[in-house]
């Protein structure tokens, strides 16, 4: 432990200057993503009514016919989607968490449940409470790869949450490998995987990471960053 410590300290300049940028890019592609559920075209009061409208309506039908149990839950997983839609993480967590109930094996919702519970974490000032809800966020992630092992936004997700949040970046060394063993190139999995890899003290799995980035990154800005982060590694760069 007193050794992972010291290497944190030696490379804290190298860890750190990516970090802004690479939770920007995960929260960035979720929003990307999440725009393209969330684009209903109505006003969002009026979407969360008439969804709620279609529980209530559904929740009634006496026969609970298997058709109205499944538009059930839909309606909760969308009417989750339009909060999210507004930032509302603790009313879309209730409407996944009933959507669960309806589809106990989709890894998405659990996904979702995921990333509502870290983004709570923003409104509480209770230490102990915002523990909870990483612990909460840990436990969906886990359950959404546990349906799905591949399922890349997860094994990302759950990457970001063990470095950035938990301090447990070495748990997010098998997840990151996973995800690029299938030859993906996603690049800032590579970045966070050579972070930790730094901190292992494996300077030249760390180096080799920075060099397929620099190698195969579409834009120049990555390629720079890479390079940038592979010469301070190496020595040769005093910026």
């Amino acid at each position: 432990m007193k050794r992972i410590l010291l290497m944190m300290v030696i490379f804290s300049a190298l860890l750190f200057s990516s970090c802004d940028s690479e939770k920007k890019s995960w929260l960035d592609s979720l929003t990307a993503a999440e725009e393209k559920e969330f684009s209903s075209g109505a006003i969002p009061e009026e979407r969360i009514a008439n969804l709620k409208k279609g529980i209530s309506y559904y929740e009634k039908d006496a026969a609970r016919t298997v058709k109205a149990s499944k538009q059930i839950g839909i309606y909760y997983r969308m009417l989750a989607l339009e909060y999210m839609s507004l930032e509302m993480y603790n009313e879309a967590l209730k409407s996944i968490e009933a959507a669960v109930d309806y589809f106990p094996t989709s890894p998405m919702l659990f996904y979702y449940g995921a990333v509502c519970s870290a983004q709570m974490t923003q409104a509480v000032f209770d230490e102990v409470r915002a523990d909870s809800y990483l612990d909460t966020a840990e436990q969906y992630y886990l359950r959404a790869l546990q349906i799905d092992p591949g399922y890349t936004e997860a094994l990302y997700g759950l990457s970001v949450l063990y470095i950035f949040e938990l301090n447990r970046p070495l748990d997010a060394e098998p997840l990151l490998e996973r995800l690029l063993s299938g030859g993906s190139a996603n690049f800032n999995a590579m970045f966070l995987l050579a972070r930790v890899k730094i901190l292992r003290g494996e300077t030249d799995a760390a180096e080799e990471l920075y060099s397929t980035i620099e190698e195969k990154a579409p834009d120049d800005e990555t390629k720079q960053k890479a390079k940038d982060n592979r010469m301070r590694l190496v020595g040769g760069y005093n910026g």
